[in-house]
């Protein structure tokens, strides 16, 4: 059973949009997610699931905290493999003097980017 990631963008952010991580981790356990697991007052959590569709369970988990919690944030799911891609092609990786891993710094998109229009 793989492990997802899941990042609820705009939870917990000056006083907005909160959820306590105990209401985070029951609204899991609620959708029959195995083993959640939150990180600090983040809105992130971690979890085991047989779903193969991470498109429709996000929408699964917007809507169980729309209905329970009142609002509807961007969730953000990936595999733990994705994770462990997007540290293994740091482009910072190597003898780089003024770089220090724990200051690099990346972003995860909602979607998949594609290209439009020829490259330059």
């Amino acid at each position: 059973m793989p492990v997802i990631i899941c990042m609820l963008r705009g939870v917990n952010v000056g006083g907005h949009n909160m959820i306590k991580m105990e209401a985070l981790k029951a609204l899991c356990v609620s959708l029959k997610l195995k083993d959640p697991q939150t990180y600090v007052q983040s809105g992130n959590v971690i979890f085991r699931t047989e779903e193969k569709d991470l498109a429709k369970l996000a929408r699964r988990i917007q809507d169980a905290i729309e209905g329970k919690i009142g609002f509807r944030p961007n969730v953000m799911l990936r595999t733990a493999a994705d994770m462990r891609s997007v540290v293994a092609r740091n482009p910072f990786d190597g003898p780089i003097p003024s770089a220090e891993p724990r200051s690099v710094r990346s972003g995860i998109i909602a979607t998949t980017m594609r290209r439009v229009g020829p490259v330059a």
